[in-house]
């Protein structure tokens, strides 16, 4: 490792001229920019050896698995009382066709519409700032008043509830149905998994719902890539996650409750949205459909869990062993190639 103090650069030009510290990387090759006690960076080259040290050293730490076994052991403890649930809490399955999206407009998050349409920043103020974030905001707003008064869309819904308890890292519902869900096992990671939140079976039960939702354009989809379309789709979009946030506030008693979306980054699996859709007999009651890539179809809906806990949140599994794969695809009875595909590893 050599030091050349002559390429020391003070914190103000670094700031206020990247591209000269760039240049200087650049003409000593593989560099390091560290800043130094005095405060000033260091341009420090290494040489090839020392350079495939370091790299192995950070990708090792980065991408360390524990023992899927580990990772179990190592899994979070609640008490049991924090599974009991008030009785009433599930004691209804949940039906909804053609409901009156009035009822979701003041839930819509109107931010993520803005991203859709490649403006940065937060609604409101991003309408203040930015004239055509504005105009089509009104757009919005002038076409939905539009589907609404014409029923151009149709929004949909149907939850059922299950008694559940953990067992193995699977969710075991009442009717034997067994869901299996992954655990953090990158080291370093809480080492989370969705069973955690569910009763574990030397305690007893504990509730789980079910769901699947839809805000369907009755017009249907097409290729198309005109303003009017995208507006349509965009709408839908924000009107599902609408949908769903009042079903989280209808439903949630007051509990700590998540919904976990299959396919999301706390449960990746695709296909456990056939499990649910058989379970819930959702193609029939809300007309939605699964492709062969489990993709669902119209492609503005969601179908997930409701998770009450006081713990529960949402979180990402990351990257996984060969050995949980190995048990995960045991579990779901498919080859490792097929969980391979399906987990997107």
């Amino acid at each position: 490792m050599t030091v050349d103090t002559n390429t020391m650069i003070s914190i103000t030009e670094a700031n206020q001229n990247f591209s000269k510290v760039a240049r200087v990387v650049d003409e000593h090759g593989t560099a390091v920019i560290l800043k130094n006690n005095v405060p000033k960076y260091l341009v420090i080259d290494f040489g090839k050896a020392e350079q495939e040290k370091i790299r192995g050293q950070y990708y090792h730490k980065q991408d360390r698995l524990l023992p899927y076994t580990e990772a179990q052991a190592l899994a979070p403890v609640f008490d049991r009382e924090s599974y009991r649930l008030p009785a009433s809490f599930g004691e209804h399955n949940l039906l909804g066709k053609n409901m009156d999206l009035q009822d979701l407009i003041a839930k819509i998050d109107w931010t993520p519409f803005f991203h859709f349409w490649g403006f940065k920043g937060k609604f409101p103020e991003i309408i203040h700032q930015h004239e055509e974030a504005d105009r089509t905001y009104q757009a919005a707003l002038e076409m939905l008043g539009t589907v609404i008064a014409g029923n151009e869309f149709e929004a949909s819904i149907v939850v059922n509830f299950f008694d559940a308890y953990a067992e193995d890292d699977e969710i075991v519902l009442d009717n034997g149905h067994r869901l299996p869900m992954l655990r953090q096992q990158k080291a370093g990671q809480e080492c989370l998994s969705l069973s955690d939140y569910i009763c574990p079976k030397a305690y007893g039960t504990s509730t789980i719902g079910l769901f699947a939702l839809k805000v369907a354009d009755k017009q249907g989809g097409c290729d198309c890539h005109d303003f009017s379309h995208l507006l349509r789709e965009s709408l839908c979009a924000r009107l599902t996650e609408a949908l769903a946030e009042w079903m989280q506030e209808q439903l949630s008693e007051g509990l700590s409750l998540i919904r976990p979306a299959f396919g999301y980054s706390a449960c990746p699996d695709h296909s456990l949205k056939k499990d649910v859709f058989d379970l819930l007999d959702a193609p029939s009651k809300i007309g939605v459909s699964l492709t062969t890539s489990y993709a669902i179809y119209p492609t503005t809906s969601l179908c997930g869990m409701l998770i009450a806990h006081p713990a529960a949140r949402y979180f990402s599994i990351g990257k996984i062993g060969a050995d949980q794969l190995t048990d995960y695809c045991t579990k779901r009875a498919i080859t490792l190639e097929e969980g391979k595909r399906l987990l997107g590893l």
